[in-house]
């Protein structure tokens, strides 16, 4: 099992897979290591949930959250700036089932997470109007230098993106993020507008460019 972002990298510069594609977030650091494919397909990043998405009283922004009790999971990548930068009082858990019942019972008032999957998290919802936290593209990875297995990924990915709607992105979204509580992707929206596009959202170049 490749469970850590170290054991993908690993994998691929021993040649033990050809390819790693799922939750592999675009950055410079990593593109020193691995080539990613482009398009890249998908973005994600840490949202505010709460029963229904109904915003709780006083929390509009993320700045709003300065003093709030805030369920988040341990050891969650975003809880430093959480804490650090926006002042969050944070109330950990262990998973989202846990989190949903701090929520529940009002030991917390929101829940941070950037998971596709929110079933556990009984009825929390994005809250509407508070943008996305420290977003983050996701790509297809292939070991440094394998150029010919970059370009069969990336005209693979561009077929999977053909056809709007009804492409095989789209369904697959539908099917496994959607379905399980996750918003519509806004930079797999604008892929497939335009799959044989090389640029991406002006969001996206930000996230692919970021130290």
């Amino acid at each position: 099992m490749l469970n850590s972002l170290d054991d993908r990298q690993n994998s691929l510069a021993n040649d033990t897979t050809d390819w790693v594609i799922g939750a592999f977030s675009v950055t410079p650091a990593r593109a020193g290591i691995v080539d990613f494919v482009r398009p890249y397909y998908y973005s994600s990043g840490a949202m505010l949930f709460a029963p229904g998405g109904k915003a709780p009283a006083g929390i509009d922004s993320w700045e709003s959250i300065s003093g709030k009790k805030i369920a988040a999971l341990t050891g969650y990548y975003a809880n430093h700036v959480l804490s650090n930068n926006f002042g969050a009082d944070l109330v950990l858990a262990g998973n989202q089932a846990e989190a949903a019942q701090l929520v529940d019972s009002g030991a917390a008032v929101a829940y941070v997470d950037d998971s596709a999957n929110l079933k556990p998290a009984g009825d929390l919802a994005q809250i509407p109007g508070i943008p996305v936290l420290l977003p983050t593209l996701y790509g297809v990875a292939v070991k440094k230098g394998n150029r010919a297995l970059v370009e069969r990924l990336s005209t693979a990915l561009r077929q999977m993106a053909t056809g709007g709607a009804q492409s095989d992105l789209a369904r697959f979204e539908q099917q496994w993020f959607i379905a399980n509580g996750a918003p519509p992707n806004a930079d797999l929206a604008a892929l497939l507008l335009n799959p044989d596009s090389t640029k991406v959202s002006l969001n996206a170049e930000r996230i692919a460019t970021a130290g």
